[in-house]
């Protein structure tokens, strides 16, 4: 499978690169009064207003770098949310971890990407976690 990754404080993440209509800097997220703690503001692309998820708050895991980040735009049905990231973002191929019953590690769906463990998100959990 194609994945988005990148590296926070403590893991490496991946989401599958179907789920991604597309990554761009961030540029400025305005802060929304009354939002989740989930939700990093509303940012503006190709003249229409994201609702911005804030990647490090949502996984637990500190950015790299509190300011500069990337936006991951979801596709549709989700294609006015993004997910926040403060890390440097790259595209790899995935091979899903297992272990001898089927299951993952830790409860956690995994994939090996260049021979690095990396968590695979669920676009439809981030969101939720952001409710």
């Amino acid at each position: 499978m194609q994945v988005i990754c990148f590296r926070l404080a403590s893991a490496a993440y991946a989401i599958p690169l179907e789920d991604v209509a597309d990554v761009s800097p961030a540029g400025p997220v305005r802060a929304v009064p009354g939002a989740p703690p989930g939700v990093r503001g509303l940012a503006e692309r190709h003249g229409r207003a994201v609702a911005v998820l804030d990647g490090p708050r949502l996984l637990d895991d500190p950015g790299t770098d509190p300011v500069a980040g990337y936006l991951l735009r979801f596709r549709a049905p989700h294609g006015g949310t993004a997910l926040w990231i403060p890390a440097r973002i790259a595209a790899g191929r995935g091979e899903r971890v297992t272990t001898g019953t089927g299951d993952v590690q830790g409860g956690r769906p995994e994939v090996l990407v260049g021979g690095e463990r990396h968590v695979l998100l669920d676009i439809e959990t981030l969101i939720q976690a952001a409710a």
